[in-house]
């Protein structure tokens, strides 16, 4: 394979999978069948690139090299194959042995591929006219038809996609204001509502005695609603537990 990995990446190729026409890039078919194995760092692809840092000592500098290693079974036996100075050498290198020896030799999938729809169309109708034994025409045809079915449907799918995104966005943004009006009603509702003695010692008292979870909210609300009824106000309107945590941020528990 003479081709960059740029110029590989740029190269749009048609393959067949699950037979159907899929567009992508050349790289990317081949390297799927890049060889792979555990090793240290996980399952990695058995070419893989090193940097390594050495002293030039016509430049006086410190500079890098791009080594090409080879794992071994399991990871093991790491061995040097080629150093490049630049890592898109190095790239262009695992690209082109993974091009003649792992994709051209692999037989666990479909390695054709074509440079346009039509040649692949071809080959697809030929496959589809001999499993149904019908006309290689019709069976393009067919495909065709089934191809225009299923953009219609991704495209309704991604037209519902946005429209539910932008639903969940303006039920977010109107949430988060009405979360904001609900706080500012809550600390001009706290305003007027003057706290007396008995509702601090209420309040301390369910501290001091330890009580806590759904006894602990049933006493802070009854000590809240029985200085409510003292002072002649018959509900909170805003929200009711915001008002309370306002009202009693200030009093020490201690």
């Amino acid at each position: 394979m003479n081709l960059t990995v740029k110029e590989a990446k740029k190269e749009n190729v048609y393959v067949i999978e699950n037979n159907e026409i899929v567009l992508t890039n050349l790289y990317d078919f081949v390297m799927e069948s890049a060889k792979e194995t555990t090793s240290p760092i996980g399952i990695d692809r058995k070419l893989h690139i090193q940097e390594e840092d050495f002293f030039n000592d016509l430049e006086q500098e410190w500079d890098k090299k791009y080594e090409v290693w080879n794992w071994g079974i399991c990871g093991k036996y790491n061995s040097f194959v080629e150093s490049f100075d630049t890592e898109e050498e190095a790239e262009d290198y695992i690209f082109s042995k993974t091009f003649d020896y792992d994709f051209l030799e692999d037989d666990q999938r479909h390695t054709s591929y074509y440079d346009a729809f039509e040649e692949a169309l071809e080959d697809i109708g030929e496959s589809l006219s001999c499993k149904f034994d019908i006309d290689i025409d019709v069976a393009k045809s067919y495909y065709l038809h089934y191809e225009k079915a299923k953009k219609i449907r991704q495209q309704r799918q991604e037209k519902w996609r946005i429209e539910n995104n932008l639903r969940q966005e303006k039920w977010r943004i109107e949430n988060n204001l009405r979360q904001e009006q609900l706080k500012q009603k809550s600390k001009e509702e706290a305003k007027t509502i003057q706290i007396d003695d008995e509702f601090i010692n209420d309040y301390k008292n369910v501290f001091i005695n330890k009580i806590s979870g759904n006894e602990k909210s049933k006493h802070l609300s009854i000590a809240f609603q029985n200085l409510l009824q003292r002072i002649n106000k018959p509900k909170i309107e805003s929200d009711y537990w915001q008002v309370f945590r306002l009202l009693t941020n200030k009093i020490p528990v201690k």
